[in-house]
């Protein structure tokens, strides 16, 4: 399968490398046909079919492009600007990397090829003032917004003041409004825990659920705090421990038998009358001798394990309004098998002989498999956070 995946992405590469002006026009592509004619040029490769293909499709799409920027140029909505400078740069572009190839002669019709230039630098340098003189416009009003406390308009104009960058790096007082903007669309949640069973837990129990950084947790617009600062939060993320399952210690001795048929050396072979068989040459027949060899296996197995459900809840502190609620699960067990015996060792399977030489061990406390199901249970809600920050953001 992954030959074959190779194999398409060569064969599709190939058709690529091959496909001419020609094809490409016929297609309707008339601006890979103009890049591909082009490139052609570069390699010094001037062939009349291609210079016709070029003059065609040049003319198709540049003119296309022209007359959709007169319409806009027409148009009375003022957020026209970014269109018309990415049009303009467009055919601005296109006839730059044309120009160093021209005159082009197409010899099988004894004629220059035509193609028409359109004056739109002075444009697309007047549409890229235009076009950030707009965005900043439309980024202050949206922060005018913002600073009444809608957060959503302090994103929208964060995005125009950011869209500013496409025409220059530095512009009027843009960084400090992208920063106000960035801090006043952003949201902030607080994450605490509460214990809903009847259970005591360690005093450490909600650092070890708790064991995540922030800077894990924090997108771009939202940021998150394990301890309450001095902010607002507008939204609450609530651990609730509502059930602590723990067994009881269980130890369970068993005792078995395992056997097995070994070889023990030779014997001879006896044959009919009670005398030892020979062979062709007049030697002794012997053959190999099993002898079934048995061991006692003492076992003791111990376990203890300790489940832990919580709930993960996103509340709105604003409305109050519980935005999700789903349970998590972490189970930690404790184990250990201890085995002896006494016999003949070569008895032993394998599995009896990994586990000879282990001995009972004291159980971990309470507080201990506690904290270890705090553990296993911590990542997993640091998972759930990030798969549901999207009702946050």
């Amino acid at each position: 399968m992954k030959k074959l995946i190779v194999y398409a992405a060569i064969l599709t590469l190939f058709i690529s490398s091959c496909a001419s002006p020609r094809r490409y026009y016929k297609k309707g592509k008339m601006q890979q046909a103009v890049a591909k004619a082009i490139k052609n040029l570069r390699k010094h490769k001037v062939r009349d079919k291609d210079v016709i293909v070029l003059e065609k499709a040049f003319a198709i799409i540049n003119d296309r492009d022209y007359d959709r920027l007169q319409n806009l140029l027409e148009d009375a909505d003022q957020n026209k600007w970014d269109k018309v400078n990415k049009i303009s740069k467009s055919i601005y572009d296109r006839q730059q990397q044309l120009r160093p190839y021209l005159p082009l002669y197409i010899k099988s019709e004894h004629r220059e090829a035509q193609f028409k230039m359109y004056p739109v630098k002075d444009l697309m340098i007047k549409s890229k003032e235009k076009a950030a003189q707009q965005y900043y416009r439309n980024g202050q009003k949206e922060l005018a917004l913002a600073r009444k406390g809608d957060k959503m308009a302090a994103r929208r104009a964060y995005s125009f003041f950011d869209g500013i960058r496409k025409y220059y790096r530095s512009y009027k007082d843009v960084e400090s409004l992208k920063r106000e903007a960035h801090r006043l669309g952003t949201a902030y949640a607080i994450i605490g825990m509460s214990n809903e069973t009847h259970a005591l837990v360690p005093a450490r129990f909600k650092n070890e659920v708790l064991r995540m950084y922030p800077a894990d947790l924090n997108t771009f617009w939202t940021k998150f705090d394990l301890n309450p600062k001095s902010r607002k939060y507008d939204y609450k993320i609530m651990i609730r421990l509502t059930n602590v399952d723990a067994t009881p210690e269980q130890v369970r001795n068993d005792h078995f038998i395992e056997e097995k048929e070994i070889q023990e050396g030779t014997q001879y072979v006896y044959d009919t009358k009670g005398n030892v068989a020979k062979d062709s040459l007049g030697n002794d027949i012997t053959e190999p001798k099993y002898v079934t060899v048995r061991a006692d296996v003492y076992s003791t197995e111990q376990f203890k394990a300790t489940t832990l459900t919580a709930f993960v809840d996103i509340l709105n502190t604003k409305t109050g309004e519980r935005l999700m609620s789903r349970e998590v699960t972490a189970n930690t067990e404790f184990s250990n098998r201890a085995m002896r015996y006494e016999g003949d060792k070569r008895a032993l399977s394998k599995e009896t002989r990994r586990n000879l030489g282990n001995r009972p061990v004291p159980f971990p406390s309470n507080e201990e498999m506690l904290i270890r199901a705090a553990q296993a249970l911590s990542p997993k809600i640091k998972d759930m956070i990030c798969e549901n920050v999207s009702l946050i953001e």
